[in-house]
């Protein structure tokens, strides 16, 4: 066997251990809510869906886009066998992650102490004690993330935060159902010290994985060059990160801690509609820049046109039998106070089903070097985000917070669909009929 055809075959074997643990981590995270809702229903779980969004939104200022360097950095120099670089990059992620993290945390005490509403610090202060603790763990575990999948241990880089801290938590959490001494207080605390195992388990790992060669290396830091390039990854993790954090945010200020709680059940019911569509997009995506980069045009539309047509029927399908057998699971699985939670789902599985139909345009155009239409797009919908959830929520409470983000979720996809057209001539939809054969340019 080549070595060519042998890393291949062992990237085709991680691309399906990533799958399997992006569908396992989802499954995890269903379970925590399950038993979150039963355990501390409404009120409790509102609370802490907030100090996760929070810790989301923090997070922006402290790895701005980090992880991403981190990775593309290491790998290219390891390429290089640039080894003092790596170790460089290394040292320096973590200095800046500990000044960030301070400079974060005490704007986060200037804004608490301005707070004069006596009546909501309850809730603000344990959100604020949960981010300022979880804040700087996160980080470090993002960081460590990041260095691992530079250093090519792609699936190992996943697991702290998609499969580590879940599995820490919901095992922390189903003791403490079984106690029967589960409160906000506790379930933050557990939060904490899940994401304090995984960070050191991921430094276990980290110890373990990193070369010899690394760790002797005399360290080179080039930190202008490092914080220039952090400016463009910054921008797209903060469109990223505020497109599946605006509605959550802006329940908490606008609505009730509640609505956050039934609206965040609504939330990841609508996930599971679109988790097909994820996995394809794992599956196809080595196939598809594969066929562009061959120059095969033919084939490279026929497949994209094919996998949006698999994930728009699973996403309808998925949202059909939720229309008629939702209403009672919702009830039975998270509780009465839940059954709110259908019509939410039922809107957000309405982007869910569009964004299927158009495919996967992101892909797409960052493989064709059109990020800065992925970008711009990003910008566009959270501007739409946060005007309709300010508009909406005042008037239909988490309907309005649902309208909003499918509303910003179609704009993305339409937006970009219509911008492959434009610049490749192709319609990658699901109703995408034949490349005109002028376009193509097989070999």
């Amino acid at each position: 066997m080549t070595k060519d055809s042998s890393d291949k075959k062992r990237r085709q074997s991680a691309a399906g251990i990533l799958l399997l643990g992006r569908v396992v981590g989802i499954l995890i995270s269903v379970l925590v809510n399950v038993v979150l809702a039963r355990s501390i229903g409404a009120e409790g779980l509102g609370v802490f869906t907030l100090v996760v969004a929070w810790t989301a939104i923090a997070g922006l200022v402290v790895t701005s886009g980090l992880p991403t360097l981190l990775t593309r950095e290491i790998a290219a120099n390891i390429e290089r066998r640039n080894y003092p670089l790596v170790k460089g990059i290394i040292r320096w992620s973590g200095y800046l992650i500990t000044v960030l993290c301070i400079l974060a945390l005490s704007l986060g005490a200037v804004l608490l102490l301005l707070q004069p509403d006596q009546e909501s610090r309850t809730v603000l202060y344990t959100v604020a004690l949960g981010v300022a603790v979880v804040l700087p763990l996160a980080s470090m575990l993002q960081r460590i993330s990041g260095i691992l999948r530079g250093l090519d241990h792609v699936v190992w880089g996943t697991l702290p935060e998609q499969i580590f801290r879940p599995a820490f938590f919901l095992a922390g959490l189903s003791i403490g159902a079984l106690l029967s001494w589960l409160t906000v207080e506790h379930v933050v605390v557990l939060y904490i010290g899940a994401t304090v195992c995984a960070l050191g388990l991921s430094h276990l790992v980290l110890m373990q994985k990193m070369p010899p060669f690394v760790q002797s290396a005399t360290p080179q830091i080039t930190n202008r060059k490092w914080m220039m390039a952090l400016v463009p990854l910054a921008g797209i993790a903060l469109t990223a990160t505020f497109k599946h954090q605006t509605d959550i945010v802006m329940l908490g200020f606008l609505g009730t801690t509640s609505d956050v709680a039934t609206y965040r059940i609504a939330s990841q019911v609508a996930a599971l509609a679109g988790m097909l569509m994820v996995a394809l997009n794992a599956v196809y995506s080595p196939k598809v820049a594969a066929l562009y980069a061959s120059q095969k045009l033919g084939d490279f539309h026929s497949v994209l046109v094919k996998s949006a047509r698999q994930m728009f029927a699973a996403a309808l399908l998925t949202t059909i039998i939720f229309v008629l057998v939702g209403k009672p699971l919702l009830v039975l699985v998270f509780g009465p106070e839940f059954e709110v939670s259908y019509l939410y789902a039922i809107v957000l599985m309405v982007g869910v089903i569009i964004s299927a139909w158009c495919g996967q345009t992101a892909v797409v155009l960052k493989m064709t070097d059109h990020t800065k239409v992925v970008f711009r797009a990003g910008i566009e919908a959270t501007a739409i985000n946060v005007i309709l959830n300010f508009v909406l929520i005042s008037t239909m409470g988490p309907v309005g917070a649902a309208v909003a983000t499918m509303s910003a979720l179609i704009w993305v996809q339409v937006r970009q669909l219509l911008a492959i057209r434009s610049a490749l001539q192709m319609d990658i939809s699901a109703f995408g009929g034949p490349m005109r054969k002028e376009y193509e340019r097989d070999e």
